[in-house]
């Protein structure tokens, strides 16, 4: 038997092209934590954000602003207006 040619809804090869090389999380508590982590190992990396992957279903960062996640992972603390 072998392996189905699409997963989600995407083929094999899109799903290798979109998500390779980024690491994947579970759930978006466990991608923030993941940012927070890398936020302190890269000092000249300022802010991230989580995103959820329509291809592979799991969790992403970013370091693109968009509307879809406009809350950043940051490790600086907001000042309140």
């Amino acid at each position: 038997m072998t392996a189905p040619k699409k997963v989600n809804g995407m083929t094999r090869e899109r799903l290798e092209r979109m998500c390779s090389g980024k690491h994947r999380w579970a759930d978006e508590l466990a991608a923030r934590a993941g940012g927070l982590q890398s936020l302190e190992a890269s000092p000249h990396v300022i802010r991230l954000f989580a995103y959820h992957c329509p291809i592979c279903k799991g969790w992403h960062l970013t370091k693109q602003w968009s509307t879809e996640f406009p809350e950043e992972i940051s490790l600086r603390q907001k000042v309140a207006a």
